[in-house]
């Protein structure tokens, strides 16, 4: 049996409750590029900010929408680690559901903008 046949993540940004984005801290994000640009078939194309470096944004294809992206490690301290990343409709209810529940949030929830259309 092939695993790399049988995965291919799909992201769906719209629902409540759906992994809306896939993020990789990497201690080198070329190769873990080229590692998951031939695993998945994905293309990249790399986005560069001011004071924070690259970050690779990988896509179904040339012209198909983001599906996960890849930085390096802020330091050497870090581990490599996916962050799984789910779009909810209220992300105070939700922390306080976890919180209660005995768990820590692990760490400052976050609003994003949807920039992925």
């Amino acid at each position: 049996m092939s695993v790399v046949s049988q995965v291919r993540p799909v992201m769906s940004y719209e629902r409540h409750g759906t992994q809306s984005w896939v993020d990789l801290g990497s201690p080198a994000p070329q190769p873990s590029k080229a590692f998951y640009r031939e695993l998945f078939g994905w293309e990249a194309y790399t986005l560069t900010f001011s004071g924070f470096g690259d970050y690779e944004i990988f896509t179904e294809g040339a012209s198909g929408p983001g599906v996960a992206g890849v930085q390096a490690l802020a330091d050497d301290s870090q581990s490599p680690s996916w962050t799984c990343i789910f779009r909810v409709d209220d992300v105070d209810a939700h922390v306080r559901t976890v919180e209660a529940a005995g768990a820590p949030a692990g760490q400052t929830p976050l609003t994003s903008p949807s920039w992925r259309g």
